[in-house]
């Protein structure tokens, strides 16, 4: 992973954990609160199963998470058909709804603030 993927990593991750805590966040991946911390400051990169996790998380699969850090994501012409977000969606368990709902609120946040301005 180059120096540039490598910092995206890092800033999602920051954007995901906001103000959990690493403990509260490193348990929905079912590691300790410094690999949270390790990722955050780039001294680790989490394996395979934990990026396909955290891209879950960000509302990507696996490829799409990969091609995001590598800085090869798809335009934002290419959107996802909303149908196929509401169905996908409807198949979260409580926590995925609860991060999804979480990332949701976030984001109205950031628009209205940067509508604000």
């Amino acid at each position: 992973m180059n120096l540039e993927a490598r910092q995206r990593l890092i800033d999602l991750i920051k954007k995901l954990r906001g103000a959990e805590s690493y403990t509260a966040f490193g348990k929905r991946f079912e590691v300790s609160y410094m690999a949270v911390s390790k990722w955050e400051t780039g001294q680790s990169i989490p394996d395979r199963e934990h990026l396909s996790k955290i891209g879950k998380l960000a509302g990507y699969s696996l490829d799409e998470l990969l091609a995001y850090l590598e800085g090869t994501a798809r335009k934002k012409s290419d959107k996802i058909p909303l149908s196929r977000l509401i169905t996908e969606a409807s198949q979260l368990n409580i926590k995925e709804t609860t991060a999804l709902y979480r990332a949701v609120s976030d984001r109205l946040v950031a628009i209205a603030e940067s509508a604000g301005r």
